[in-house]
Parts: structure tokens; sequence; C-alpha cells
């Protein structure tokens, strides 16, 4: 009658911690895994961009470093600040 009492709160250990841990897999591992693995694909475009738009950036800042004569003074300035909404367009990553 003990053995048979203890078997049985063995296996009802057992059958707890079972269950526990697929709880935590499908519930904290799975998700955090499925999040952590788009997050990494989203850096990496947003890694990409970014150092597409600074590449743009730096070719743009040559061309004003130049202190070429402009033919018209308001597409100089356009140029600068489209210039200054690209660097405010870079986003950073956490």
């Amino acid at each position: 009658m003990k053995k048979k009492k203890t078997l049985l709160g063995l296996i009802a250990a057992i059958a707890i911690i079972v269950i526990g841990i697929c709880v935590w897999y499908f519930q904290v591992k799975k998700p955090h895994d499925l999040a952590e693995t788009k997050f990494n694909a989203a850096v990496k475009e947003v890694e990409a961009k970014n150092t597409e738009l600074t590449s743009a950036m730096n070719d743009a800042q040559k061309i004003l470093d130049k202190k070429e004569a402009v033919y018209d003074n308001t597409t100089k300035e356009a140029f600068i600040t489209a210039l200054s909404d690209a660097k405010a367009a870079q986003r950073k990553i956490p």
C-alpha cells in the first residue's frame, strides 16, 4: 500500500514537472524566440536602409562641401533641408 502511494506520488510529481516544462516552453520560450527572430530581421532591414541613407547623405554633403556657385539659391536651400530631413529619418536600434 505504501509503495503504491509512493509510486502514485512520484508519477504525479513527474506529471507536474512535465506539464510545467510544456507550459514554460509554449507560453514563454517559443513566443520569445519568435519575437527575437522577427526583431533581428527588422534590425537587419533598418541597418541596410540606414547604410543606404548614410551613403546618400555623404554624397550630398560632398556636393555641398564643394561650395560651387549655384544657379538658383532656393534649390540649394531645399537640398540642405532634404539633407537635414534625411539625417532625422535615420533610425536608432535599441
